[in-house]
């Protein structure tokens, strides 16, 4: 819901925020997804508005995802190692 207007190409387009891209790629839950979303979150975590995250990731019941990623794993595998040991 924080999609933000920007100009591409010369067209004024909506675009996904930061957050919201971040919460989809743990939603989706893949391999590939969690490397993205790990990727966004180490590259922006100073700029993302984490207040909305922890509340969104809540409401998506997607919350060991979103603590697991803060929690810095930068291994995909041990990721969904420790998500499915929870």
């Amino acid at each position: 819901k924080k999609r933000v207007r920007e100009r591409l190409f010369g067209i004024e387009c909506w675009v996904t925020s930061k957050e919201d891209f971040l919460l989809s790629k743990l939603v989706y839950g893949g391999w590939q997804d969690y490397t993205d979303a790990l990727g966004c979150w180490l590259r922006f975590q100073n700029e993302i508005d984490k207040d909305y995250l922890e509340i969104v990731s809540k409401q998506l019941d997607i919350e060991p995802e979103y603590s697991l990623l803060k929690s810095g794993i930068d291994d995909p595998d041990d990721f969904f190692n420790r998500l499915r040991d929870q």
